[in-house]
């Protein structure tokens, strides 16, 4: 443990802001702070840097209350990006990330060649070599953020909290950002409002109404039914072919879903182990040449604890569907032409049930679910000759 706060809250004009927030950050982590507009992401932030003072609870630092230490013992082990800063000075770039090292200064210690090194490694990271002259107020919003995130990397600091740190960035310096803070063997936290960019966390904290509703692994805490009861909106979980990253595709929740999926989520929390039917429809998903989803026959009906055969027929990406959901989350596997590839289906909240794993490369026919087996009138549309006539033997034996 590096950083902790306990039952931290801050309250402004009998409000609050943050309240009972309990929260333990493990030495060398990415964790990800997530939550609506107005969740108190900044705030706990802050408080968590000492830049702000709670109005009750407490921050440790390395097990010693914050309150405790001075600002300049704080900011040599800990460093915080904020999502908006200005000056009036004229200031050049390189000015700004120096700035890093004034916790490290004094009259005893002045400014040396080792300094020199921290800052251009820093103004290297986030490649901004060639803006060391340029003035703060002739920089856009992106190119600013970039020159906090180098102020804070020349801190050198065990503890680097960052307040959406993506923002105002190009698509090609939000990776770049990402993978250097990801690659630092130090503790980090990070506010996000892109989920996608949350699944790259060690794990997730989420904040609404300036509370702490969970902390967990990203694969346990963004699901369907957190994107609905805290962000409001449907998810569809895909995996990336190229890498078997889960990949989060959003969409409107319609007006007309509020009720019935307002009550799927208070069930959710009340009854984690429901399930609400007890035979389920699997079918293939297939990817068509041109890139699209599509379903295949054969439709057969499998039950919590059912074995479920699968035979792999051609190249493709796809995914076992169940009543027309795709599970996520599982381990992606290799079906080798002609292998027979068997799951187990078992319970798992609101759905019912999940099957471990579901994702194959290599197209993948259904065959067998417990006593049930597909016919050869099940056989899907236009498969290659060869694979037909596998298939047609493998169901007849």
């Amino acid at each position: 443990m590096i950083l902790r706060c306990e039952n931290l809250g801050w309250r402004v004009k009998r409000k609050d802001i943050v309240s009972d927030a309990t929260l333990t950050v493990n030495e060398g982590e990415m964790l990800g702070l997530i939550g609506p507009n107005g969740s108190g992401k900044p705030t706990l932030l802050r408080m968590l840097a000492g830049v702000r003072q709670p109005s009750v609870g407490r921050v440790f630092l390395d097990s010693t209350p914050m309150a405790e230490l001075r600002q300049r013992d704080i900011a040599q082990k800990l460093a915080l990006v904020e999502q908006h800063a200005d000056t009036e000075e004229r200031i050049t770039v390189r000015d700004a990330v120096e700035l890093g090292r004034t916790p490290f200064l004094s009259t005893l210690q002045p400014w040396r060649d080792a300094d020199d090194f921290i800052v251009n490694q820093a103004l290297s990271d986030v490649e901004l070599h060639g803006f060391e002259d340029r003035l703060w107020h002739t920089l856009s919003g992106g190119e600013r953020q970039r020159v906090q995130i180098a102020r804070a990397l020349a801190q050198q600091p065990q503890v680097l909290l960052l307040d959406e740190p993506t923002n105002h960035l190009d698509i090609r310096h939000q990776l770049a950002i990402l993978h250097l803070v990801k690659n630092l063997s130090i503790t980090k936290v990070v506010a996000l409002h892109d989920l996608n960019q949350a699944m790259m966390c060690d794990r997730i904290c989420v904040l609404q109404s300036g509370r702490i509703e969970a902390v967990d692994t990203p694969q346990n805490i963004l699901n369907e039914e957190r994107l609905m009861g805290t962000f409001g909106v449907c998810g569809h979980f895909l995996t990336d072919p190229n890498d078997g990253t889960t990949v989060i595709r959003f969409h409107s929740a319609h007006k007309g879903d509020w009720p019935m999926r307002l009550l799927l989520t208070l069930l959710m929390i009340l009854l984690p182990s429901l399930t609400l039917a007890e035979t389920y429809e699997v079918q293939m998903l297939n990817r068509n040449a041109n890139g699209s989803m599509v379903y295949d026959p054969p439709y057969l009906n499998v039950q919590v604890g059912d074995s479920v055969s699968f035979l792999a027929t051609r190249p493709g990406h796809n995914a076992v569907s169940i009543d027309g959901m795709v599970p996520h989350g599982a381990t992606p596997i290799n079906g080798k032409l002609n292998e027979e590839i068997t799951v187990t289906f078992e319970v798992e909240g609101l759905y019912g049930i999940k099957c471990t794993p579901h994702y194959a490369m290599g197209m993948v026919m259904l065959i067998e679910v417990g006593e049930q087996k597909a016919s050869a009138d099940d056989l899907p549309q236009g498969l290659p000759k060869r694979a037909e006539e596998r298939l047609q033997a493998y169901l007849e034996r």
